[in-house]
């Protein structure tokens, strides 16, 4: 009995001291998971459910690590675990959601992102992404044949993402190591080093199919001081004459395009004097609570675009433009719910047209960030985002695109598998004509803003913006049906064809609009002696235009009728009544171009 009491007490200060280890080492991977030391934390939470398999927190907290480290067959397993747990929470069954779309079981997908829809109701982005896996074929068909895109040979198994032209080359941004890198400057994340800008010229290839959209690139070199520091810096953009530019600079920890600890991204600017870039400066409307991030400018420069999660927003990050006055900036000015939702608007880029080019999250899309675009309709009112559909996209983040001056060809950011390290960089090259549609009213010559166009090869459905106009791709060597139509008006349709074009020359289509004439006919029968309305005639339209005779209508007591009539025909009406002789009215044409109300009476002599 003496021995089983000192194996019970045993036992309980064993039992205690394995409580207290797993409860030090959740506090230890809790702290890892703060500072974003994902890697550190997955090794000790795995060690936790070797103990103990039902630790809701830590399955929680290990499924975030393995998607924020993009592992998302793990992170699939530990999310579908947490479904049934109490910790679970709404959000959560977006991410697991999201998590399945990446790992192609996107009709499993479905069911999650419904149950977070009914969770949230109010939040955007379940109704979006529950309608996400219903558009999944039609994005990978969309753009069949008109983009090849290859992975650019200098990406390294390190990250490298958001190309920019600049003078004969490429700038882009990479945590990738250097030669003479004294000491390795990491980040506690991924103990990756830190991001800096790098450039690469480039140059026509000698197997050069277009002249402008294939080119050879030489080793990526670091951009010369002061404008790589001991910190990050992210993504920018230069000014058209190339001697300004604005920068992405950090003094922490990024993920991915969201970010972490006790300071902020910011937006930086730099110019050329005597031919070197001065030391970079903020900003005027950088905030020490938010971040400031992914520089573009349109392509006068009049304004500065970029994301940030500034307090006021729709979501996580939004999409933002501030207009460039002379030395000062104008107010900030958030792009609406029409762009933004309540996940993440990132790394916008505008091109010639005006398009800004931006990615999300949170819009109907293959999964992961998928690349959009929107055109301004109107000051400050954006059409609804298209997706740019496969090849571009993919079930991976896709991000930072760019076109040449003739929209040909171009780059972008993508973490699909096909790739060499993480993020990498892809050209592409575009098959296409630019087609331009112009919608207008056939009588006034007016632009028609907001008419529906029919792509007929395609079945695709534009709407034209307040220019009358819609702007597309399309495959050369093609020609193509549009049918516009628009409430009010007759329909009408044009053929455009690419046949013996060039990629980047331009189509234009242009399809008039008549507007719909009312005609109405309205009269009184009355009695030809006492000239009181007749009651229960019969009144027949009567049309020359091979309609024939239309639905009689019977008067009521104040003797009226009414017929509604065809544009481009001439009518008559009879009326008949037992106690009456019939008569008929001629003359009643609708060969005009105006609306018309035509007003008549009818006598009736009686029978003796």
């Amino acid at each position: 009995m003496k021995y089983l009491k000192i194996k019970l007490i045993l036992l309980l200060v064993l039992m205690e001291g394995i409580v207290a280890a797993q409860g030090l080492m959740m506090r230890i991977a809790n702290k890892h998971m703060r500072q974003m030391r994902y890697d550190d934390a997955i090794e000790i939470y795995e060690k936790v459910l070797e103990k103990n398999s039902n630790n809701g927190v830590a399955i929680a907290n290990l499924a975030e690590a393995y998607r924020k480290t993009n592992n998302f067959q793990k992170a699939e397993i530990h999310y579908q675990k947490l479904m049934f747990l109490p910790e679970v929470r709404s959000v959560d069954r977006l991410y697991y959601a999201q998590v399945l779309q990446k790992n192609a079981k996107c009709h499993i997908a479905k069911r999650w992102y419904k149950k977070y829809m009914l969770d949230v109701p109010d939040d955007i982005r379940g109704q979006l992404l529950a309608r996400t896996c219903d558009y999944q074929q039609e994005l990978l068909n969309k753009n069949k044949g008109v983009y090849e895109v290859h992975c650019l040979w200098f990406n390294s198994i390190s990250d490298d993402f958001s190309p920019v032209f600049f003078s004969d080359g490429l700038v882009f941004t990479s945590d990738r190591e250097h030669e003479g890198q004294i000491a390795k400057r990491s980040v506690a994340e991924n103990n990756r080093p830190f991001l800096n800008l790098y450039r690469s010229r480039m140059a026509p290839s000698d197997n050069d199919i277009s002249t402008t959209c294939n080119y050879v690139h030489t080793e990526p070199v670091l951009v010369e001081s002061p404008i790589n520091s001991k910190f990050h810096e992210g993504s920018s953009v230069f000014t058209a004459d190339e001697q300004e530019m604005f920068i992405t600079k950090s003094g922490v920890v990024e993920e991915g395009f969201m970010p972490k600890g006790s300071s902020h991204l910011q937006l930086f600017y730099s110019r050329k004097m005597r031919g070197r870039w001065t030391i970079p400066e903020p900003l005027s409307f950088n905030g020490a609570q938010y971040s400031i991030a992914h520089p573009a400018l349109s392509a006068d420069g009049k304004y500065l675009y970029f994301s940030s999660n500034m307090p006021g927003g729709y979501g996580g990050m939004d999409l933002y433009r501030v207009e460039r006055i002379e030395n000062r900036w104008g107010d900030l000015i958030n792009l609406g719910p029409q762009v933004n939702t309540e996940g993440n608007e990132v790394f916008p880029t505008c091109d010639r047209t005006g398009r800004i080019y931006f990615s999300s999250d949170s819009q109907i899309g293959l999964g992961g960030l998928d690349i959009y675009f929107s055109e301004e309709l109107e000051k400050d009112e954006w059409s609804v985002p298209e997706n740019l559909g496969h090849p571009i996209n993919s079930i991976g983040d896709d991000f930072g695109i760019i076109f040449n001056n003739e929209g040909t060809c171009g780059y972008f950011t993508s973490n699909r598998k096909s790739g060499k390290g993480g993020d990498d960089i892809y050209s592409f090259v575009k098959r296409t004509a630019s087609v331009q549609v112009l919608v207008y009213d056939a009588r006034t010559g007016v632009p028609i803003n907001a008419s529906i166009v029919e792509d007929t090869c395609t079945q695709q459905k534009f709407r034209t913006n307040a220019n009358g106009k819609i702007v597309f791709d399309m495959p050369l060597n093609r020609c193509c049906t549009f049918k516009a139509s628009m409430p009010n008006y007759h329909s009408n349709v044009a053929e455009g064809c690419t046949n013996a074009l060039t990629p980047g020359e331009e189509v234009f289509v242009e399809i008039p609009l008549k507007e719909k004439l009312i005609f109405n006919l309205t009269g009184i029968v009355f009695d030809q002696y006492t000239g009181l309305p007749i009651n229960n005639s019969t009144v027949y339209l009567l049309s020359e235009c091979g309609v024939g005779q239309t639905r009689p209508l019977v008067t009521d007591a104040s003797g009226r009728f009414t017929f509604s009539l065809k544009e481009q025909c001439c009518y008559a009406i009879q009326a008949t009544h037992e106690d009456y002789y019939g008569k008929i009215l001629k003359g009643y044409c609708t060969r005009s171009e105006q609306s018309k109300d035509f007003i008549t009476k009818l006598y009736l002599e009686a029978r003796q």
